[in-house]
């Protein structure tokens, strides 16, 4: 038998046009029955700020009626996050809302 040699050449294209995925902030929003110490415990406990920066966050969350307390988080992180806040605020007897938005690249 004769032996044959064959090399055999793959050409592979790369996408370059992947984009890496979409960032998400939990967002508060003020309400006039939820405690400021309860916000302040939450933005603590939950989102691990000390209590002068969560101070800041619920002060600022009351003054204009809404405030991000975490950003730059995958979606799955953020929803996880946001029904925590719920769930807390549910077991207090608060109703306290938090959402999820998708950051923009502007």
């Amino acid at each position: 038998m004769t032996e044959t040699k064959c090399d055999v050449i793959t050409k592979v294209k790369i996408n370059t046009d992947l984009k890496l995925p979409p960032l998400y902030s939990v967002i508060l929003i003020n309400d006039d029955i939820t405690s400021l110490m309860f916000v302040i415990k939450v933005i603590m406990e939950v989102f691990g700020h000390s209590y002068e920066a969560a101070l800041s966050i619920a002060t600022n969350i009351d003054e204009i009626g809404f405030g991000s307390v975490a950003s730059g988080l995958t979606k799955e992180l953020s929803s996880h996050l946001r029904d925590l806040v719920i769930s807390k605020a549910r077991a207090e007897s608060f109703p306290l809302v938090a959402e999820i938005k998708e950051e923009t690249n502007e």
